[in-house]
């Protein structure tokens, strides 16, 4: 059974920063307002405490008007709920501005369990340099606490967000939140190039409609105990401190569009939480045993013949250090040696031909395996393909054929009808058939991205479940099929 996340916002309503946007920066709260909000915030750990395991709750997450990480309650409070055994995580969102060695002191001095805590830190460019924050979160990811990064989508900002990207650790994720207010679309060009920095940025262009059936594993409780389904649900009829875990959890909601991460990532149908855990809420990804990448559309810019772009290689170069790479494609190993160049020493191997050829070189060293494709009557096919204005290429290991390209005019496709009769021409039962803009892709039946992982995963010894895959087209459907997690990179 599915664990249920609690988001506790609080009273705090006062910041320690003064964004211009921000109403909440203008507001001083009194001694007596912050002893009001200790108390409540106390109050709401003990019932989570009470209720822990009556309620089935896995994860709290603190997310306050105001800032709370400067408030050393919200440590205390955290570390006590920690401890308890059925908690998985507990987090809070902030601007990263509190002191880390001192507040991290009192939550590990109070039995805090390091492991547990996910900081969700937002980088404010009017009140904080950018060498400041990266320095706050390298200094958090030192201790071992889980984190993530963003920022707003300013399209103004967007120079400091790319220096933002290449300063912090790569293995931080950097989200970046749509802009409200903008009055006007992203442009083309910002589009891609938030959505080159944050791959779930996507996400933020086109909410979905609210469902709240979706919504049953989680509840958003204020100060007082008023409850919603999330921070833009309706109030329910059933306050935190009185209601039954039916009543609590039953979900409740008349909003059109769930519009923002906190309510589009909470639902049951999240389609990233393969990739952010059980509690994507904390927008902390999970940390794969290897990377599998696709190559054209993906590292490669779609329909361009040349390398690697310098960004990329020193993206990946970043990578490298933390996780195994691997490649996916569909192309022969000829071409991806020639495409990669120097950069093939990134890859500790790859997936080549959609799953036709695989290999492994790593300390252990070079392990291989390739499937055939059996050709019924070469001559027949060649007289085929002269009637349809088509050449072939075969591509051999051995000697053997893995894989046999045939090739039309880039002006033309192929269609069913040439297809089927291609078929006769091949051990049909023995073989897999696939178009790729004017190319007629034939390997090995059962062969594809997909099984190319289980078989690597198999010589490494892990799972495919603590893989993740990302890439762009159909081809890499099979990929995003066995994998714990997927990401689909969009291009506009």
């Amino acid at each position: 059974m599915d664990k249920n996340t609690i988001v506790y916002r609080g009273s705090l309503k006062s910041c320690n920063y003064h964004c211009s946007y921000c109403p909440f920066s203008k507001n001083k709260m009194s001694d007596r307002e912050l002893e009001k909000d200790r108390e409540c915030w106390t109050a709401f750990c003990e019932s989570v405490r009470e209720r822990v395991d009556a309620f089935s709750i896995g994860a709290v997450f603190v997310t306050p008007y105001g800032e709370a990480l400067i408030h050393h309650w919200y440590w205390e409070g955290l570390a006590c709920l920690s401890r308890l055994d059925k908690i998985d995580k507990v987090g809070v969102q902030t601007n990263a501005s509190f002191a880390v060695e001192k507040f991290l002191k009192i939550y590990m001095d109070l039995g805090g369990k390091v492991e547990k805590l996910c900081i969700w830190a937002t980088f404010h460019p009017e009140m904080t340099d950018m060498d400041s924050f990266v320095a706050q979160c390298n200094r958090l990811v030192e201790k071992k606490v889980h984190l993530s990064a963003g920022a707003v989508g300013v399209p103004e900002n967007i120079e400091i967000i790319k220096q933002l990207r290449d300063k912090l650790p790569k293995s931080i994720y950097l989200w970046i939140n749509k802009m409200d207010g903008l009055k006007r679309k992203y442009t083309i060009d910002e589009l891609n190039t938030f959505i080159k920095i944050d791959p779930f940025f996507i996400n933020e262009l086109n909410y979905p409609k609210a469902f709240s059936s979706m919504c049953k594993n989680r509840c958003f409780v204020e100060a007082d105990g008023q409850l919603h389904s999330c921070n833009i649900s309706n109030i329910k009829p059933v306050n935190w401190y009185e209601g039954t875990k039916e009543d609590i959890f039953n979900p409740l909601c008349r909003s059109k569009r769930c519009s923002c991460y906190l309510a589009y990532s909470g639902r049951a149908d999240f389609h990233s939480k393969n990739f952010f855990g059980s509690y994507p809420i904390f927008r902390v990804p999970k940390k794969p045993k290897a990377i599998f990448f696709d190559l054209d559309g993906t590292l490669f810019d779609k329909g361009s013949k040349n390398g690697l772009s310098l960004e990329t290689y020193q993206y990946l170069m970043a990578l490298k250090n933390d996780f195994p790479l691997f490649f996916a494609t569909s192309m022969p190993r000829e071409e991806v040696i020639r495409r990669l160049r120097e950069a093939v020493h990134l890859f500790q191997g790859g997936i080549v031909a959609s799953g036709a050829y695989l290999y492994l070189n790593n300390e252990n060293g070079l392990k291989l395996n390739y499937y055939p494709v059996k050709v019924n009557d070469l001559l027949k096919l060649q007289q085929f393909l002269k009637k349809v204005k088509a050449r072939f290429q075969f591509y051999k290991i051995n000697g053997i054929i893995y894989k046999v390209t045939l090739i039309k005019n880039c002006r033309f496709t192929w269609n069913d009808d040439e297809c089927a009769l291609i078929r006769a021409f091949f051990k049909e039962s023995e073989c897999r058939f696939f178009v790729e803009n004017h190319c007629l892709q034939i390997v090995a039946k059962d062969r594809n991205k997909g099984t190319g992982i289980l078989e690597i995963c198999s010589w490494l010894g892990i799972s495919a479940k603590d893989v993740l895959s990302v890439g762009n087209d159909k081809e890499d459907i099979a990929m995003e099929d066995v994998c714990g997690a997927y990401v689909k990179i969009h291009r506009y």
